[in-house]
């Protein structure tokens, strides 16, 4: 006689569901229980609606895409195939990032499963990623809105179309990865921890171990200043630049590297132009004695097509006046305006000389060691640079933001105090020297004032 389906024995034999299943089955009870909009609607329009408010938060589109991609060809979503759906999305968020099934994944939701994205397409995957990486990652929340056309975005969008089929402009999902791999590895960080938190709650599953910290650096916003470019500015340098610059303190952190979010930290900006003025002088006084990473922003116009250009050169040494290169492993230079590329990267490219005789004045980037000529370099006046050699560009404005966040900033503010008072230190010294130097050799006095450096008892007794 055989066991009925409700016996001991064959419960015992049925699978217990997962920490996930559980979670997944609870969002599906909250999804098909919560209060309509009173329209009266088939339950399909209805749980597409709600799924997509739920997944979609700043950009309802994108829910609605999700919807679209999980359950294509199904009619009403019941529970199980709902709990079926929701674990595969979260193997494929857990994946391999070297395999990129996450990224391709994504790509096929924006495509509607078409093999190919054209660039208005492409625009609305860039632009999205920024909403929900503003989102989850800084303090804008319901202030993170972006234009469309704002020029980072385009900026994104032009580098990502150099991929394309020149015939077609059509972008491939292997030429997307190839490309996100190349310039951007972070891309759509934001939007995966999006979707996973919203996966697994506000918790971490104890058979699950995806939710992962992303928040991005905040740059600390002065009078003047537009908040959402700045933040939007710094998504768009974190899904490149090395990790050191966006709160990691480990140096093994590379570019393009991608299996680590952002942990957020402050910026605090060092040197601005518009607020101290276009002074090298400045530059150094305000840029120095600034032991972490920091990046240089530089916004200019180029004289022969008349069209803007902005650089970012990152340095993850002190910023330091000398004739020769120096500089680590995370060293880059990277233009974010026109088009979104990677320059260059790597130790001993930057060079920076304000009084070193018989060497160029001024900040140079060096292209490589088969190349003389600087790949860009910014004239001791900050009047003016020249990128490739040839190019003439007016300088606009210059920023250096310091990425070590506050810590950084007081080591700097301490170590400035010290250097002052051993400057007061040894000009008081260097005065009660030359009174008695007076009164007891004018011959000493005399070639003190001339500049020729006399030996100072006082000072070498007290070092």
């Amino acid at each position: 006689m055989g066991q009925s389906s409700s016996s001991p024995l064959a419960a015992a034999k049925t699978p217990r569901p997962s920490n996930a299943e559980k979670r997944y089955a609870s969002l599906y009870e909250e999804l098909n229980t919560a209060e309509g909009d009173g329209k009266k609607a088939e339950p399909d329009v209805i749980f597409k609606t709600r799924f997509s408010n739920y997944f979609g938060g700043p950009c309802v589109k994108f829910g609605q895409y999700l919807h679209d991609r999980l359950f294509k060809d199904v009619g009403f979503v019941d529970k199980e195939t709902f709990v079926k759906q929701m674990k595969t999305l979260s193997t494929l968020l857990a994946g391999d990032c070297r395999l990129h099934e996450a990224e391709k994944y994504f790509f096929y939701v924006f495509s509607h499963g078409e093999e190919k994205l054209d660039q208005k397409s492409l625009a609305e995957v860039i632009h999205t990623a920024a909403m929900f990486a503003l989102v989850v990652g800084s303090d804008l929340h319901e202030r993170a809105k972006v234009p469309r056309d704002h020029p980072i975005i385009s900026s994104l969008v032009s580098a990502s179309m150099l991929m394309t089929d020149s015939a077609t402009h059509e972008l491939t999902a292997a030429q997307f990865a190839v490309w996100m791999t190349e310039h951007c590895p972070r891309l759509l960080e934001g939007l995966q921890h999006w979707t996973e938190t919203l996966l697994h709650g506000d918790h971490t599953d104890d058979d699950n171990s995806m939710h992962t910290q992303y928040q991005l650096p905040c740059p600390k916003i002065e009078e003047g200043m537009e908040e959402a470019d700045l933040h939007l500015l710094v998504w768009a340098l974190s899904t490149i630049i090395p990790l050191a610059y966006l709160g990691h303190r480990s140096q093994e952190s590379s570019l393009q590297s991608s299996n680590k979010h952002p942990v957020g930290g402050t910026w605090m900006l060092l040197y601005s132009s518009s607020r101290d003025g276009l002074s090298f002088t400045r530059f150094m006084s305000l840029s120095s004695d600034y032991r972490d990473p920091s990046i240089l922003l530089l916004t200019c116009r180029d004289r022969a097509v008349d069209e803007v250009r902005q650089f970012v050169i990152g340095v993850d040494k002190e910023w330091r006046d000398g004739s020769h290169y120096w500089g680590e492993d995370n060293c880059f230079l990277l233009e974010l305006e026109p088009s979104f590329t990677l320059l260059k990267k790597g130790a001993k490219l930057v060079s920076l000389n304000e009084k070193q005789r018989g060497f160029p004045t001024g900040i140079r980037f060096m292209s490589d060691t088969s190349y003389k000529e600087p790949l860009l370099v910014i004239d001791s006046s900050l009047n003016t640079a020249t990128y490739k050699g040839n190019i003439t560009l007016d300088i606009q404005k210059v920023e250096v933001w310091g990425c070590g966040g506050k810590e950084a900033a007081e080591s700097q503010r301490r170590l400035r105090e010290w250097e002052k008072k051993e400057r007061q230190r040894r000009q008081k010294i260097h005065r009660e020297d030359l009174k008695e130097m007076w009164e007891e050799s004018p011959d000493r006095y005399i070639l003190e004032m001339g500049g020729v450096k006399v030996n100072n008892p006082k000072e070498q007794q007290q070092q």
